[in-house]
């Protein structure tokens, strides 16, 4: 029953750090030489390296080298008998250091909890390591004081007669949720006081020694078959799946306002690897992200125009995950024949998400946009999207691989799926209206633009005709123009002018007819056109 109300995680630290965990909670006791996670229960895995065997201390230390610009909080605090105390904790906190790198680790006081993200990255330095019990005295070892949960921790000790009722019964846990977000939603509320300047660690979690009545219970369950063996054995983390969602629920809601979210700094939960259909992996990190960072930059906003020709004021556009706006370092809108607006943008967090403008001025919200081949999310640094006259929309993206993708939203709501476009990479532009072309920059350098022959299939990217004289086409520091725009720019030719071939079809489209003279765009087929 113990190790029931002490596993806290259902994944490994790397497996939090991947989804979205930038705040550690570690805690480590030495048995018999070796170096364990402990949570007050049985020992868990073996942390420090020791006898042949890989501690995970290794696994967190590549993880934050592989992520130099991801700034993470460690709070380390070990278990040990008072005369050991000192000794073990020094040597737990310098291990973790040697682990890391000095170099990685920010030194107080030159950085402080108030510092920017942009102050963290040009010091050098994304990792606070905190010593708890305060036993090293070096500049980056934090001390246990710069941090606090300004009392949002509900902690109790009724009676024992009071557990015994309890287990008996089978009490509803509700009451613990409640008393958990009730005591968090006061601590936003009031004045941080001498608190102020601190980090502020939210403990969105339940004391697992109020745990003790319902953890029986379920051992009485589980041993008479009422209820599976996993859930009494995972005790904790069955009710931390319960208490998440109604977590997120204010976090998306009431505490996204301005005047508790601007208090908020790190929000301590349990399970972060919790991935269900009503609260999928990665939201509950998302939403902590969208609350306590404010706009970094100009923000996507909304006006209209009147019969009348008057434009109502500016409005930023609310954010994902109940953020009042979203901020992000890309963004692009495409206008549809049926008067809705389509947007795409890049989210803090990397991911594409999509949004609609009814034609009544509502907002569908923003939605994650599914990734390629099965992934939660597509991710990338740049995106583009455009309406087509049937009421499609077509998207392209650059993927964390540096490759281009395009998907399409048809008119009915369905989405095709990201496909890879053949030999792209590099970065896409804006599409003309009505001309899903993206355009990618190769190595070595050299734009090659690329269209669809169909909604079904693409041609391969081909590179730019040659400069002149025979050249090859000069490095571009700015997208191409558009097909037509390339048509009206091209010099007049003083040699006759070759021959088109006869038209092509493409594989579910019509025939098109190629441009008919120099500075003539030609007719557009009513399908994709055909690249040549």
């Amino acid at each position: 029953m113990a190790a029931s109300m002490s596993r806290t995680q259902s994944g490994s630290i790397v497996d939090q750090l991947n989804a979205g965990s930038r705040y550690l909670d570690l805690r480590l006791c030495k048995e018999n030489g070796l170096w364990h996670a402990y949570h007050g229960g049985p020992s868990g895995d073996l942390f420090f390296d020791a006898d042949g065997q890989t501690g995970e201390a290794d696994a967190i230390a590549a993880w934050i080298a592989a992520h130099p610009r991801e700034i993470v909080v460690i709070q380390l605090s070990t278990a040990a008998a008072p005369a050991e105390a000192a000794a073990d904790d020094a040597e737990a906190v310098n291990r973790l250091a040697q682990l890391i790198g000095t170099d990685a680790l920010a030194t107080a006081p030159g950085l402080t909890p108030q510092s920017t993200y942009d102050d963290y990255m040009a010091a050098g330095s994304h990792v606070v390591l905190i010593d708890n019990a305060a036993t090293v005295q070096a500049p980056w070892a934090w001390p246990g004081t710069v941090e606090s949960d300004r009392g949002s921790y509900v902690a109790s000790s009724p009676s024992w007669l009071d557990y015994l009722k309890s287990a008996l019964t089978g009490s509803d846990p509700q009451p613990l949720f409640d008393a958990a977000i009730n005591l968090d939603q006061q601590t936003l509320a009031a004045d941080p006081g001498t608190d102020a300047g601190k980090f502020f660690v939210l403990q969105g979690i339940i004391d697992p020694s109020l745990t003790l009545p319902g953890a029986a219970f379920a051992q009485l369950e589980a041993a008479i078959g009422a209820i599976p063996s996993s859930r009494a054995n995972n005790y904790l983390l069955y009710l931390e799946d319960q208490l998440n969602p109604q977590l997120l629920q204010k976090l998306t809601g009431d505490w996204s306002f301005p005047t508790l979210a601007d208090h908020m700094n790190i929000v301590m939960t349990d399970d972060v690897n919790q991935n269900s259909g009503t609260m999928p992996l990665g939201t509950l990190a998302h939403a902590i992200i969208a609350d306590n960072t404010p706009p970094s930059r100009p923000v996507p906003s909304t006006t209209s125009r009147s019969t009348d020709g008057s434009w109502s004021a500016p409005q930023p556009l609310d954010g994902a995950h109940g953020s009042p706006s979203f901020d992000g370092p890309r963004a692009a809108m495409a206008a549809l024949p049926d008067g809705t607006v389509q947007a795409i943008g890049i989210g803090l967090d990397g991911s594409i998400y999509h949004n609609i403008r009814y034609t009544d001025g509502s907002w569908q919200g923003w939605v994650a946009v599914s990734g390629y081949n099965g992934a939660p999310a597509f991710s990338g640094p740049d995106c583009a999207i455009t309406g087509m006259p049937d009421g499609d929309t077509q998207l392209a993206a650059i993927g964390v691989d540096g490759n281009v993708y395009h998907n399409i939203r048809y008119s009915k709501g369905s989405w095709q799926g990201w496909a890879p476009v053949a030999g792209s990479g590099g970065r896409t532009a804006s599409m003309p209206p009505r001309s899903p072309w993206p355009v990618c920059r190769t190595d070595p350098p050299s734009w090659w633009p690329t269209a669809p022959t169909a909604p079904c299939s693409w041609t391969h990217a081909r590179p730019r005709a040659p400069g002149a004289a025979g050249r090859p086409s000069p490095e571009r520091t700015a997208p191409p123009p558009s097909p037509a725009a390339r048509w009206r720019s091209r010099p007049r030719r003083t040699a006759p002018r070759r021959s088109w071939p006869p038209p092509r079809t493409a594989p579910c489209g019509t025939p098109c007819t190629a441009p008919t003279e120099a500075g003539s765009p030609g007719k557009h087929c009513p399908a994709p056109r055909v690249q040549r």
